[in-house]
C-alpha cells in the first residue's frame, strides 16, 4: 500500500511541476491517466502543501485549485534569456529554411511530373542516332561508288543537312534546358543527372559550330531544288 501511494505521490508531483498549471483533484485525477482514486490524489495534494511544494486557495465551499509554488521556479537572468532567446531565434530560422526546402521539393515534383519522362528522352535521342547512321551510311555509299552528284541531289542533301543540324541543335538546347531544370531541383549535376538517365552528352557545341562552319554558304531552299531538276 505504501510502494502505491509512494508512485501516486511521484506522478501527481510531477504533474505540478512540469506542468505548472492550477490542477483540482479531478483535473489531477485525469492528467495522471486515471490510474489513482480520489483519496490517494487528494493526499498526495495535500501532502505537496504540506511541504510547501504547492500553494492552493479555495474554490466555493468545498473545492480547492493546487497550483505549483512559484516561489520554487528557476529565476533566468539577462545572459539566461538572451540564449533562450538566440534558441528560439534559431529554431525560428530552421522553420523557415525547412519550410523553402518543402516548397522547393513541391515545385521539383511537380517539374518532374510536367516533364518529358526518360523513356521519351531516350527515344527522341535513339532517333537522332538512327537519323546520324543513316546519313553516315548514304555518304559512305557515294564516296566509295564515285558517283556524280546532280545539282538537284547536292542541294537536297545540304538543305536536309542543314535542317538536320538545326533539329538536333533545337532539340538539344532543349533537352539541355530539361535537364538543367531537373538537375538544380534535385540538387545535382547535370552530369550525374544524365548518367541516372542513362544520356550521353553527345557532340559538344564547339564540334557543331566547327560543322556549320564547313557547310557551303548558301541557303538553299525547295525552289531552289525544282529550278535545278530542271536542268
Amino acid at each position: 500500500m505504501a510502494a502505491a501511494y509512494k508512485e501516486a505521490f511521484a506522478a501527481v508531483k510531477e504533474l505540478m511541476q512540469t506542468s505548472n498549471k492550477p490542477q483540482n483533484v479531478q483535473t489531477a485525477i485525469n492528467n495522471t491517466g486515471s490510474k489513482y482514486g480520489k483519496t490517494t490524489v487528494q493526499k498526495a495534494l495535500d501532502e505537496l502543501v504540506a511541504q510547501n511544494l504547492c500553494i492552493y486557495t479555495e474554490i466555493g465551499k468545498t473545492g480547492k485549485l493546487y497550483l505549483w509554488n512559484q516561489n520554487l521556479l528557476e529565476v533566468l537572468s539577462d545572459a539566461q534569456l538572451m540564449e533562450v532567446n538566440a534558441q528560439i531565434n534559431d529554431l525560428k530560422a530552421q522553420v523557415e529554411k525547412l519550410t523553402q526546402q518543402g516548397e522547393t521539393l513541391r515545385i521539383t515534383q511537380r517539374n518532374l511530373e510536367a516533364a518529358p519522362i526518360t523513356e521519351v528522352l531516350k527515344q527522341e535521342v535513339d532517333e537522332l542516332r538512327q537519323q546520324v547512321s543513316a546519313n553516315d551510311e548514304k555518304l559512305r555509299l557515294v564516296r566509295e561508288s564515285n558517283a556524280i552528284v546532280s545539282d538537284a541531289d547536292m542541294l537536297t542533301l545540304q538543305k536536309n543537312y542543314k535542317d538536320a543540324m538545326t533539329a538536333w541543335a533545337t532539340r538539344r538546347a532543349k533537352c539541355r534546358e530539361v535537364i538543367d531544370t531537373l538537375s538544380e531541383g534535385m540538387g545535382v549535376k547535370p552530369s550525374a543527372f544524365m548518367d541516372q538517365l542513362g544520356l550521353e552528352e553527345g557532340l559538344p557545341m564547339t564540334t557543331y559550330t566547327e560543322m556549320k562552319k564547313a557547310l557551303p554558304p548558301v541557303n538553299v531552299s525547295k525552289a531552289d531544288i525544282k529550278a535545278a531538276l530542271k536542268k
